[in-house]
């Protein structure tokens, strides 16, 4: 069986959402069978390059698009799918620009996807809409172009690509898989944890998400300045980065609780951080999964998430929804209440394994669907569609 050469488009790869889920798939998967490369836009080397190019992969830089480069952003495109006639498929993450970059891969003779990953957002202010408006405007002739849809829920599906690509037999929903075994957890673990970590003894409460507007973790500082109140020895940790993070120190300072909050920035022992949490919130105003919030149950850390995060992301009785709108004195309650629990920390591996998110499954799944749709490539089968 021939290996199929399948390029992954994305903007950078960083440790974000998107980004880490192609690279747990990339370690999962049969590379005998399955190969990547990545066309990203952006210069800059990032958080998973070393990586990719450890397990084979090559990286390809191009611009950064921006509406007013597109006529010359479609040459670039056309002249890199002329120079790489290897690649058979094309997985597209980046939205903007996905109508350009998956026409001309279909018209050197690659089969392409496209993969949404979150909602929507719900933003009703004038800014948020004109930026929606934009964005559907540039994304309106993919449901023509792509062979195929993937998306992190069927929600993700339908505001990518409408209910009509949503219900049809070319959509699947993708579910964002983890390597399980490094989230099994129980007491024990989680009290090493928690002292390697250097928090022996003391409540801790994390979130891990990029610091961005809609991640929201200016909320969540609302709700842990009034659980310090409580719970004054406790600890937050926020571990991630992003445009916020001045912003959120600032307001730290000014909430007078800086000294109880952490930092820990872009990690990769995050599972590790997860086991040591006694609860887990994350106050995100748009998802379209929550892929943190499943990760924090399989390492048994009690979750409280907002209800941006869909049901399919609630596995386990450990975790609970709840609506921003209840406040902050209603989230705070929620989380007092977790940290005078003191119940045993008990991994929920199991549950997420059953709910379709292991890693494994994924990658199996992923393998004979690239391999399914490499025969559809025109350059694959003869020119015929």
């Amino acid at each position: 069986m021939e290996q199929v050469r399948v390029l992954q488009v994305i903007g950078s790869m960083n440790r974000a959402g998107a980004e880490t889920i192609v690279m747990n798939l990339m370690r999962s998967i049969d590379l005998e069978r399955v190969h990547f490369d990545f066309l990203v836009h952006t210069q800059k080397r990032c958080d998973y390059d070393d990586e990719i190019e450890r397990l084979g992969g090559t990286i390809y830089r191009i611009p950064r698009y921006n509406v007013a480069n597109g006529l010359a952003y479609r040459r670039i495109v056309r002249k890199f799918f002329a120079e790489h006639p290897e690649i058979d498929v094309v997985h597209g993450h980046i939205g903007s620009c996905s109508a350009i970059y998956l026409d001309e891969a279909k018209k050197a003779g690659c089969a392409t996807v496209v993969h949404s990953h979150r909602d929507s957002p719900k933003n009703k202010d004038i800014k948020s809409r004109v930026r929606r408006t934009g964005y559907r405007a540039l994304i309106r002739k993919v449901p023509e172009i792509a062979d195929e849809f993937l998306a992190c829920g069927y929600q993700a599906g339908v505001d990518r690509f409408g209910v009509g690509v949503a219900a049809g037999a070319h959509f699947n929903v993708m579910n964002n898989g983890i390597k399980l075994s490094e989230y099994i957890c129980d007491e024990e673990r989680h009290e090493q944890a928690k002292a390697k970590l250097g928090y022996a003894g003391v409540p801790l409460v994390g979130d891990v998400a990029r610091l961005v507007p809609e991640k929201n973790q200016s909320y969540l500082l609302d709700v842990f300045a009034n659980t310090l109140k409580t719970h004054p020895d406790a600890k937050l940790v926020l571990v991630g980065r992003g445009p916020q993070e001045d912003n959120l120190k600032h307001k730290a300072e000014a909430l007078g609780i800086a000294a109880s909050v952490d930092f820990l920035g872009v990690r990769d022992d995050v599972p590790e951080v997860l086991k040591a949490l006694d609860a887990f919130v994350f106050t995100s105003t748009l998802e379209g999964l929550g892929m943190a919030v499943v990760e924090a149950q399989a390492a048994g850390a009690p979750c409280i998430a907002s209800d941006a995060v869909p049901l399919t992301a609630v596995v386990s009785p450990i975790c609970q929804r709840l609506s921003l709108d209840a406040g902050v004195e209603e989230w705070s309650n929620r989380l007092n209440a977790i940290l005078d629990g003191q119940k045993p920390h008990i991994s929920q591996v199991d549950a997420v394994r059953a709910a379709g998110y292991d890693i494994d499954d994924v990658a199996s799944w992923m393998c004979e669907f690239y391999t399914n749709l490499s025969k559809r490539a025109p350059r694959n089968n003869g020119g015929a569609e």
